[in-house]
């Protein structure tokens, strides 16, 4: 079964449901105006939502699809970000540079934003555990972000602007992990993650 579904694009899945037009998302991110790096990963997050969950409607809701090799090649940061296997050697990347906190603060605000809270109280109560985590000073994972950030962050939350409180933070602790994916492609970690997981994998594109 695994090898008889490697590789297959979104215009497989396209011509299964009987569509031949680009979504809007995809025609952003192939414009010609070159979007902020972070506005991009943005509109990726999103296209390789609707690829997985086509994926999921077609073989079932537990298939194993992964972002595969050649699509991490050629979108970076924005692709791993969205992966499974290749974005444990990432990881592994980043203990080695004693970088890890960033993903693990990028992960966080991104489960922060998708989940549903059940009062104002309870995500104001996340928002500031998240700031204690990773924006107070000296604490275990602090991210290395600039005062200017820290204090808009701190604002926001005086204010209670749970929605948007981290908006700032999380562009620039992209902006980090750019610079650390730059850096891991001219390791011998990422080519072991080529040979270990450029195979048998479902291609989200």
């Amino acid at each position: 079964m695994k090898n008889n579904i490697r590789n297959i694009s979104s215009d497989s899945i396209t011509r299964l449901n009987g569509r031949t037009r680009l979504s809007s998302v995809s025609n952003a991110l192939a414009s010609p105006h070159v979007l902020p790096s972070f506005d991009v990963h943005t509109l990726y997050k999103v296209k390789m939502s609707r690829s997985s969950k086509k994926l999921d409607n077609f073989f079932g809701e537990y298939a194993p699809h992964d972002i595969c090799i050649k699509e991490i090649k050629k979108e970076g940061l924005k692709a791993i970000l969205q992966s499974k296997a290749p974005l444990c050697y990432f990881l592994y990347h980043l203990l080695q540079e004693y970088s890890s906190e960033n993903l693990f603060f990028f992960i966080e605000l991104e489960q922060y934003e998708s989940f549903t809270y059940s009062s104002i109280g309870q995500q104001i109560a996340t928002a500031q555990h998240i700031f204690n985590t990773y924006l107070t000073r000296n604490s275990y994972f602090e991210v290395n972000l600039d005062d200017k950030v820290r204090k808009t962050v701190t604002q926001a939350l005086d204010k209670k602007d749970v929605k948007n409180c981290f908006n700032s933070a999380k562009r620039a602790v992209y902006s980090l992990l750019e610079s650390s994916y730059i850096k891991f492609r001219n390791t011998d970690t990422f080519q072991e993650m080529i040979r270990n997981c450029g195979r048998y994998k479902i291609c989200l594109l």
